[in-house]
């Protein structure tokens, strides 16, 4: 079955189904470079994919899995916070089941 995986570039990929997750993980090594710890990978519909899933129980033929990685490191992070923090007030990262706030300049607002 034929896979296709989405990460930095696409990339078409023949598989028997027979193979794990961390086939696919270890192929995007290869091919560009990010550690498979780095690398999150999405089955169409966001459904994580787990290392040791076989790609036949969790995808089918043509199936698009998105890979996603960090950015540079956590130092790019905190400087983006940092960024958006002075420029827009104070950001609150809310729950899957609470609205996200933020603050700013002292009111609050509501974001869907």
């Amino acid at each position: 079955m034929k896979i296709i995986i989405q990460c930095q570039e696409s990339h078409a990929v023949e598989v028997t189904g027979d193979e794990t997750v961390a086939f696919l993980k270890s192929y995007l090594h290869t091919t560009e470079g990010i550690v498979p710890e780095d690398q999150r990978l999405y089955a169409e519909g966001g459904k994580p994919l787990n290392d040791g899933d076989l790609l036949s129980a969790c995808l089918t033929d043509g199936a698009l899995v998105n890979a996603v990685v960090p950015l540079v490191g956590a130092l790019v992070e905190l400087l983006e916070m940092q960024f958006f923090e002075s420029k827009l007030g104070t950001f609150h990262l809310a729950k899957e089941d609470e609205d996200p706030v933020v603050q700013i300049e002292g009111g609050f607002s509501q974001h869907d």
